[in-house]
């Protein structure tokens, strides 16, 4: 999947106009879009994601009007998230995609010991805002430090709960300016 090249102005990354970036998990792009390269191969098994970036760039009014028909009721997110992509338009792909991550609602209960490597980047405390207080389980919307401790603690829990025995959880966790990445693990 090759997307067109960055534009001057762009993004509040890095920017790395005279690099090249081969992304084949591109996930939420975080990598792409802090460097902004000049050229850029991105990829990912995720047919939905992919195509939600296509629709993001090239159908974005469409989208937009799509996004705008959702309803942020527990009701409402049932029924859409029941719809098979495979039977809906790529704009309509892209919308549910956006839809279903927005609202936090697609959880679904992981098996215990279930996972063989975890690697996340968390999220950081009041900096970043997700749903601007439209969610209430988004931790972004926490301001005191000791109530967002407590959370990410749980969230570790967790983690630790769906690990596999022997295998290994990675934190990833990076400041800028200067740069220092940490890089916790633990089996």
């Amino acid at each position: 999947m090759v997307f067109a090249p960055a534009t001057e102005g762009s993004g509040r990354g890095a920017r790395c106009w005279s690099c090249s970036l081969h992304e084949p998990f591109v996930g939420g792009g975080a990598v792409f879009f802090d460097l902004l390269p000049k050229k850029a191969d991105l990829s990912d098994l995720n047919r939905e994601l992919i195509t939600t970036y296509n629709v993001s760039k090239n159908e974005v009014d469409a989208l937009i009007k799509s996004l705008k028909k959702h309803k942020y009721k527990k009701e409402y997110y049932l029924k859409i998230r029941a719809q098979d992509p495979k039977k809906l338009s790529e704009v309509e792909v892209a919308s549910l995609f956006i839809y279903l991550n927005r609202t936090g609602l697609q959880k679904r209960p992981q098996k215990s010991e279930s996972i063989d490597f975890v690697l996340t980047h968390p999220l950081y405390a009041n900096i970043i805002k997700y749903s601007e207080g439209q969610i209430a389980e988004d931790l972004t919307n926490i301001h005191g430090i000791e109530e967002f401790a407590n959370e990410m603690e749980k969230v570790a829990r967790e983690l630790y709960r769906v690990l596999k025995p022997g295998k290994f959880c990675a934190i990833l966790i990076a400041f800028r300016y200067p740069v220092i990445i940490y890089l916790f693990a633990w089996r």
